[in-house]
């Protein structure tokens, strides 16, 4: 089944024709914004998982009083 679908975007990619687009100049603007949000996000995620696994190895001093 993967070999059909490889393929198939073999195929569509080596056959296609020109597109003729326009990408105007606010274009590249929206791609760098898109790729700064993904690195932000990527930021803010690997740190809510590091501080997660942190806080479970973490000695909790209230237990230990008791």
């Amino acid at each position: 089944m993967k070999s059909i679908v490889y393929f198939t975007l073999v195929i569509t990619f080596v056959m296609s024709g020109s597109a003729f687009a326009y990408l105007n100049p606010s274009s590249g603007t929206g791609l760098i914004a898109f790729l700064v949000a993904i690195a932000a996000g990527f930021v803010f995620y690997s740190k809510k998982i590091f501080y997660g696994i942190k806080n479970l190895f973490k000695k909790d001093k209230n237990k230990e009083e008791q």
